[in-house]
């Protein structure tokens, strides 16, 4: 009960938005098993590089989908949820990531991507609320392209309060929020699910979650220890979470 009492208040009182960014689907669920997921937004539940959300807000989301809708099939056996009678699973790569969870051949589906990514881009256009994307790593480079995702947010949004917390994932690291700069912060925080087959654990994240239920606006986020200053190498632990194994979740040449 004491739990559900600070949850509703992390709703209500909070003028902060968050916003999932990838580069999985996990991240918005632990979103809305605290109760902080509001709508569907395009990132959601896709597998996406950083450099592929930069270029969404850099281009209006011209190179989202893959060029050619092409299908392809990943056996994951037949006990997934999503296979088929032969165990496999559906698969849509572009140049910066891969639909596994929906059907692109589906143009209902492709609408709702489309009203997903408008409701995305008219809400950071005209809301006073205090935005923070939360991003959890791909690649372990992605940390080179914070500062040009920063530039995009303001160029294309001026009006934005936002920052973005970067989440590696390794439990042989120390779990640790780090500030990076005045709009960004580097954390490991461990997700504790084994394959991407596996339900979200609603403790995953626990570290940075625990962190975030206290904070009610931007300035709440006081963090003194300085990335620059830490002997901490950040890479994700072995698992990637692609949700594929012996193929890459992106094609560079779709």
């Amino acid at each position: 009960m004491v739990n559900d009492v600070k949850i509703i208040y992390i709703l209500y009182m909070s003028s902060i938005r968050y916003i999932p960014l990838g580069h999985r689907c996990h991240i918005a669920q632990i979103l809305q098993l605290n109760k902080l997921r509001y709508e569907a937004l395009p990132f959601d539940n896709i597998i996406y590089s950083f450099e592929g959300v930069i270029d969404c807000l850099q281009n209006n989301f011209i190179n989202f989908f893959p060029k050619k809708i092409n299908c392809e099939y990943i056996f994951v056996g037949t006990s997934h949820p999503e296979a088929d009678s032969n165990g496999n699973r559906k698969l849509f790569r572009g140049k910066y990531g891969c639909f596994t969870h929906h059907d692109l051949n589906n143009e209902l589906i492709i609408n709702q991507f489309k009203k997903r990514i408008q409701r995305l881009n008219e809400y950071l256009s005209v809301t006073n609320d205090e935005v923070v994307f939360l991003r959890t790593v791909m690649e372990e480079d992605e940390i080179d392209l914070l500062n040009k995702f920063i530039n995009s947010v303001k160029t294309h949004y001026p009006e934005l309060k936002f920052k973005i917390f970067l989440i590696y994932d390794n439990k042989h690291i120390p779990e640790v929020i780090l500030k990076y700069n005045e709009y960004a912060y580097i954390v490991n925080s461990t997700m504790t699910t084994l394959d991407q087959n596996s339900k979200t654990n609603p403790i995953s994240y626990y570290y940075l979650f625990n962190y975030l239920k206290n904070i009610q606006n931007l300035n709440d986020i006081k963090v003194d220890d300085l990335f620059n200053n830490t002997c901490i190498i950040f890479k994700n632990d072995c698992y990637k979470g692609y949700a594929i194994t012996n193929l890459l979740p992106y094609d560079l040449n779709n």
